[in-house]
């Protein structure tokens, strides 16, 4: 096809299968990446657990990514400093894993667009938007849900976002593939 044809309402569907499922130490894990994550000093972190077991039957690569991408989205809302808490709970049947800034807030016109695909309110050049879409992707695949709390209006409290990611915990049932359908002008 020439590259000058454009396709107007070009659709692609990404299946993202069953992510390859193994043991986990969720802890060492989420840990691990938040010790890693750039920030400046700035920002000050903060990492709770509260889970007697920190075994977990997960695709680690794919929640570390979502985790990650989670976190750096955190940093980024805090342009002046701040604080970034990440906790690690759980029971026999779930972990729960949050990610609390206490940055400049999402604005409530946004929050039912955080995981359109190519939705970004950075600058052009600076956000793909997939971030946030694929890290719901991965929880998704692994039959888990994401959930977003957020206030930019500081005239109704303390701006920030909390991010809690909930996860079964042991061998869940078989789950179907996911789709991801991305809309395009190309």
């Amino acid at each position: 096809m020439d590259q000058n044809t454009s396709r107007p309402h070009d659709t692609r569907v990404f299946t993202l299968e069953s992510p390859p499922l193994r043991w986990t130490d969720i802890v060492s894990l989420i840990e691990g990446l938040t010790r890693a994550l750039e920030r400046p000093d700035t920002i000050r972190v903060s990492i709770e657990t509260e889970i007697s077991d920190p075994m977990a039957w997960i695709d680690g690569e794919r929640i570390g990514a979502a985790f990650a991408n989670l976190a750096a989205n955190a940093v980024e809302a805090m342009p002046e400093g701040g604080t970034l808490d990440v906790g690690i709970f759980g029971d026999e049947r779930q972990v729960v894993i949050t990610v609390k800034d206490t940055g400049t807030g999402i604005t409530q016109e946004h929050m039912d667009k955080l995981f359109t695909p190519f939705f970004t309110t950075k600058p052009v050049g600076e956000g793909l938007g997939l971030g946030l879409p694929t890290a719901y992707a991965a929880i998704k695949a692994h039959g888990g849900a994401i959930a977003v709390e957020s206030n930019a209006d500081p005239s109704r409290g303390p701006t920030g976002t909390i991010v809690r990611i909930t996860l079964p915990r042991g061998e869940p049932v078989k789950s179907e593939s996911t789709r991801l359908i991305v809309h395009g002008d190309e």
